[in-house]
């Protein structure tokens, strides 16, 4: 349960700006040359998935570059802007879904006038559906988890993706492998995240 609540916090907080946080709209990378490719591979019966959403979400990498908010907390504090976008890709094709993602998308930019803000990828996040009913199912992960780009293992119950879960949950998030107990039917979303830098040096 406490993993369940954590993992809501951490979607609630990528998807909604903090309170009195800035607003920034990025300026695009015209050459980007960071490009993260992931597939993911789903098991058992998910592999009949055939709704997926990708969102890649971004952040402002130096806060020395926003302005403090003294309303925000005592003394102020300087908080980091993000930006999501959705990343485009096929319906998974027999169980595998792939998607390219550069992670230097945005370009550096001074939109308070103290230094250039540097974006970087923060997370990727994967929402994907059973064809027997809405609850989403939520797989996160950074560009390189743990310093890494081997594969990722998320695991779900296969009672879950055959019927809605008991409310009041809203979303299945996965748990690593061994979190449910040897008699419960799970299936995995396995990722493999590979970095690839392209052009010449800037």
């Amino acid at each position: 349960m406490r993993a369940f609540l954590r993992s809501i916090v951490t979607v609630a907080a990528l998807a909604s700006p903090a309170w009195g946080q800035p607003a920034v709209t990025p300026r695009p990378n015209p050459a980007p040359r960071d490009r993260i490719e992931i597939e993911w591979r789903f098991g058992g019966e998910a592999r009949r998935t055939r709704e997926a959403e990708i969102v890649a979400v971004f952040e402002v990498e130096n806060v020395a570059c926003i302005p403090s908010d003294p309303g925000a907390a005592l003394g102020g504090v300087r908080l980091r802007p993000i930006h999501s976008v959705r990343v485009a890709s096929a319906p998974p094709t027999d169980g595998v879904l792939h998607a390219t993602i550069w992670a230097d998308a945005f370009a550096a930019s001074d939109p308070f006038g103290l230094g250039l803000c540097r974006w970087r990828l923060a997370d990727v996040r994967l929402t994907f559906r059973s064809p027997h009913h809405a609850v989403p199912f939520v797989a996160s992960t950074g560009p390189e988890p743990n310093g890494r780009s081997g594969p990722l293992e998320w695991w779900y119950l296969e009672a879950d993706f055959r019927r809605p879960p008991p409310a009041p949950i809203t979303a299945v998030f996965g748990e690593g492998p061994g979190f449910y107990p040897p008699k419960e039917a799970t299936f995995a979303l396995r990722a493999t995240i590979r970095r690839r830098r392209t052009g010449a040096a800037p």
